[in-house]
């Protein structure tokens, strides 16, 4: 392996840890609420809610960006 896929693959690694960390936070720290109407809300409670949905979605560009430039690194 050359050093351009380790260091995608590390990439993603870190991206998938922040994005584990601002989902798990979210995950737990939720409430559902259903109306007469029947429609459902999820609301993030918590103190970090709006933190960890900035790291949820951050982790995810990172995963996706270091994906597409580890499918590159083996393709060329």
């Amino acid at each position: 392996m050359t050093l351009s896929v380790i260091l995608n693959i590390i990439m993603i690694a870190i991206g998938v840890i922040i994005h584990m960390i601002g989902f798990g936070y979210l995950f737990f720290n939720r409430s559902i609420h259903i109306s007469s109407r029947g429609r459902v809300s999820i609301c993030f409670t918590g103190k970090y809610s709006d933190l960890m949905t900035a790291l949820w979605i951050i982790g995810s560009i990172i995963m996706i960006i270091g994906g597409t430039m580890l499918v590159n690194a083996l393709i060329l």
